[in-house]
Parts: structure tokens; C-alpha cells; sequence
């Protein structure tokens, strides 16, 4: 015969699993919490709710880490650009520096040539 008391403790966890495993549960997301069994180490077998987009989640979190990782690169990127672009302006200003300074020395042969052309002609 069982006792009233293990009889109790039955009918009370029968009603709290039907009342806990009834409720009309809602993620955040808005759907209804589904149920799912635990495969882990830790809880083998355990049964819980929880969102039908669990996975779906967890695999843009990854997406997220991956995106998150790629635009790190291409800033990582452009800083290089930025700091390549600013020794090619740097470059590009020794390089007119010189190109200033050959038309200087251009005009300088020139003068010089008609300089020596008029003496030339002088002397004749």
C-alpha cells in the first residue's frame, strides 16, 4: 500500500512538470519556447524549453565573430593604405622638389647658352 505521504509528493510533482511543461512560453524573439533534450556532459538527457532559433543564433554570433574579424582586417588594411598613401604623397613631393629644381638648372644652361652664343657672336 502506498502512503498518503509519497502520494502527495507524486500528485504534486505530476502538477508542477503539467503546469511547468503547459505554460505558453515565449522567447525573446517572440516565438513559442520549444521543447529539446539536452545532449551535453553536464545535463545528459535533461529536458528544458528554449528558442527555436537557438541555432540559427548561435550561428550568426559566429557569422558576427567572422564579419567582426574580416572588418578588422580591411581597417587594419586601409590604416596601411593611409600610412602607404601618405609616403607616396611624401614621395611625390621630393620627386617635384627635383623636377623644380632641373627646370632651374635647364634655365641655367639655357641663359648660360645664349650667354656664350652672343659672345661668340661678338667675336666674330
Amino acid at each position: 500500500m502506498v502512503s498518503s505521504s509519497n502520494t502527495h509528493t507524486q500528485g504534486y510533482k505530476e502538477w508542477a512538470l503539467r503546469n511547468r511543461w503547459s505554460e505558453d512560453l515565449r522567447c525573446d524573439c517572440d516565438e513559442h519556447a520549444i521543447f529539446s533534450i539536452s545532449k551535453t556532459v553536464d545535463n545528459p538527457w535533461r529536458k528544458f524549453r528554449g528558442c527555436p532559433n537557438y541555432q540559427k543564433f548561435h550561428m550568426d554570433l559566429e557569422e558576427a565573430n567572422n564579419n567582426k574579424a574580416f572588418a578588422m582586417e580591411v581597417l587594419k588594411l586601409s590604416e596601411e593604405a593611409k600610412n602607404n598613401k601618405e609616403v607616396q604623397l611624401d614621395i611625390l613631393n621630393l620627386l617635384k622638389v627635383e623636377l623644380l629644381m632641373m627646370v632651374m638648372l635647364l634655365m641655367v644652361v639655357i641663359v648660360m647658352g645664349f650667354m656664350v652664343h652672343n659672345v661668340m657672336v661678338k667675336a666674330l
